[in-house]
């Protein structure tokens, strides 16, 4: 994250532990089992939030599970976002994309 100023790197660790915590605790959607937020980034302004996340599929059903999980984060993108900006106490919480990490693997 070369370039980001300190600040931006706060937000975007909290914004992860927030993100995870509340996918397990008050998402319950089954499209979003075995998904694992990898990374966020935050842009300097603070305005958008990249959420990076992976998910461990079913060998051979990957492509429809990865699918059905970009789905649900996006529906679920309101309320996320609304969770971060209070328990993180910011003045102006940022936009959420969700971005599907690719790892090599």
């Amino acid at each position: 994250m070369a370039g980001t100023n300190p600040r931006a790197a706060r937000i975007a660790a909290l914004i992860q532990r927030v993100i995870a915590s509340s996918m397990e605790a008050q998402l319950h959607d089954k499209r979003l089992m075995n998904v694992t937020i990898t990374e966020v980034r935050v842009t300097n302004d603070l305005q958008i939030a990249k959420v990076y996340w992976t998910q461990l599929g079913r060998e051979g059903h990957e492509q429809g599970e990865r699918r059905r999980a970009q789905q649900a984060l996006n529906q679920a993108k309101g309320r996320l976002r609304s969770l971060v900006g209070s328990k993180a106490g910011l003045r102006l919480t940022p936009q959420l994309e969700f971005i599907f990490d690719e790892v090599p693997g």
